[in-house]
C-alpha cells in the first residue's frame, strides 16, 4: 500500500517524529500546514519562503497571491493589484527581496506586480512582453480575427505571451521565456527591459536562476538544455539530449535534470553525468536542493514526493499526495528546515500546500552535488 501524507489538522502546525519504514525509507512525516482555507484554489503553482522562513508566499492558478504565517498556518495577507484584471491569469512565479520587505509576482498574462510586504501596498506594476503571434489554421481556412478563438487545428496567440518566468534569488531580476526563443531579463525595481538572451530553440521552459544569480538554465527544445552567463549574456554550457532542468545545487556546479522517472545529476564544469537517482515510479517534474546541499527533494507527476541523501545516493523519505494531487512547486526555506510543496487539484477538496519539517531527518555531510 502506498503511504499517504496524513492530514492532522486544518490551519495549524503539527510537528512529529519520523518512523522507520520498509527498506530503510522513512515513513511520511505528518502534514504540518493545511492551507485548505485558500478561496477557490485548485492549485498552487508558485511558492517562496521569506528570508526568515516565518512566512510563505503562494501563487495560485486562479491568480491569488497570498502570504501565510508558517507557525500558525493562517493566511495573513492577500495581495491585490490595482488592476483587477491582473488576477484573471495564473501566477507563474513569486519571490521575496533579500530583506523580505518586497514581494513580487509574475502572471501568465505578462503582468508583474511588486508589493510592500509590511503595508500590502502596490509599489510597482509593469508588463513584460514576449512577442506577438497569430498562428493561423490550415492555409485553406480563412484566418480568424486577432483575439478570436482558434478554429480546427489552428491556434491564436495574441498579446504578451510568457512561457515561463523566474525571479533571481535577490529579486533584482525577472527572466521570462517566449515563443520566439528568447529569454528577456527585466529590472524588478523599475520594470525596465535589461537584456535579451538568444537561444537555439523555442521551448524555454522551465527557466532557472543559479543560486548566485549569475547564470540561467532553460530547456531549448531539441537542442537540449542551455546555460547562459548573465555577466556577458552569452551561452555557455549546452547539455545535449536532455529536456528538463530541475534545480541548481547551492554551489551552482551541478544541475539536477529529469529523465523520465530518473534524476540525473549533471556536472556543469565537466559537462558530464555525475550521478543518477532512481526510485520514482512516474515522470519526475520538480526538484529542489536544500541550502546546505546534502538533500534533494523531488516530485513526480503521479504525486510521489521523495527526499534524497546525496552523499549516500539513496532515498530517505517517500510519500504520496492525496488522490488527484499533482505537485506543481517545491521550495526549501533558507535554513533548510522546511520544505514547501504546492499542489494542483481538479477539485479543491484537499490542502493546496504541504509544509514538511525535515529536521527529524539525518543531516548528510557535504556531497559533490552540494558544491561545498
Amino acid at each position: 500500500m502506498r503511504p499517504t501524507l496524513l492530514v492532522l489538522a486544518a490551519l495549524c502546525v503539527c510537528w512529529g517524529s519520523y518512523g522507520q519504514g520498509v527498506g530503510g525509507v522513512e515513513k511520511p512525516p505528518p502534514l504540518s500546514l493545511d492551507l485548505r482555507g485558500m478561496a477557490r484554489a485548485t492549485g498552487i503553482h508558485a511558492l517562496a519562503f521569506s528570508p526568515d522562513a516565518k512566512t510563505l508566499a503562494t501563487g495560485a492558478y486562479e491568480g491569488e497571491v497570498a502570504l501565510w504565517d508558517v507557525v500558525l498556518g493562517e493566511k495573513v495577507a492577500v495581495f491585490l493589484a490595482h488592476d483587477p484584471a491582473t488576477h484573471r491569469s495564473s501566477v507563474l512565479a513569486v519571490g521575496f527581496s533579500a530583506g523580505g520587505t518586497r514581494l513580487a509576482a509574475c502572471f501568465g498574462s505578462g503582468k508583474v506586480v511588486v508589493w510592500d510586504t509590511g503595508t500590502g501596498e502596490e509599489i510597482l506594476a509593469f508588463e513584460v512582453y514576449a512577442s506577438r503571434y497569430v498562428l493561423y489554421p490550415p492555409p485553406e481556412e480563412t484566418p480568424p480575427a486577432l483575439g478570436t478563438p482558434a478554429v480546427r487545428a489552428g491556434v491564436v496567440v495574441s498579446g504578451p505571451f510568457v512561457t515561463d518566468a523566474a525571479f533571481s534569488p535577490d529579486l533584482t531580476l525577472l527572466a521570462t521565456g517566449s515563443l520566439d526563443g528568447r529569454i528577456r531579463l527585466w529590472d524588478v525595481s523599475s520594470g525596465d527591459h535589461v537584456s535579451t538572451l538568444e537561444s537555439v530553440g523555442a521551448a524555454l521552459r522551465p527557466i532557472l536562476f543559479s543560486p548566485d544569480g549569475r547564470a540561467i538554465a532553460a530547456w531549448v527544445g531539441d537542442e537540449g538544455i542551455q546555460l547562459w552567463d548573465l555577466m556577458t549574456g552569452r551561452p555557455t554550457v549546452l547539455v545535449r539530449g536532455l529536456t528538463t532542468p530541475l534545480a541548481f545545487s547551492p554551489g551552482g556546479d551541478v544541475l539536477a535534470v529529469a529523465d523520465g522517472p530518473r534524476i540525473l545529476l549533471w556536472n556543469l564544469s565537466a559537462n558530464e553525468l555525475a550521478g543518477i537517482l532512481v526510485g520514482h515510479e512516474g515522470e519526475v517534474a520538480l526538484a529542489s536542493f536544500s541550502p546546505h546541499g546534502g538533500l534533494l527533494a523531488s516530485a513526480s507527476r503521479d504525486g510521489e514526493i521523495c527526499l534524497w541523501d546525496l552523499a549516500a545516493g539513496r532515498r530517505i523519505l517517500e510519500y504520496w499526495t492525496a488522490t488527484g494531487g499533482t505537485p506543481m512547486a517545491l521550495a526549501f526555506s533558507r535554513s533548510g528546515d522546511l520544505l514547501g510543496v504546492g499542489l494542483s487539484f481538479l477539485v479543491p477538496t484537499e490542502p493546496a500546500v504541504l509544509l514538511v519539517d525535515v529536521r527529524g531527518l539525518p543531516r548528510p555531510r557535504w556531497s559533490a552535488a552540494g558544491g561545498g
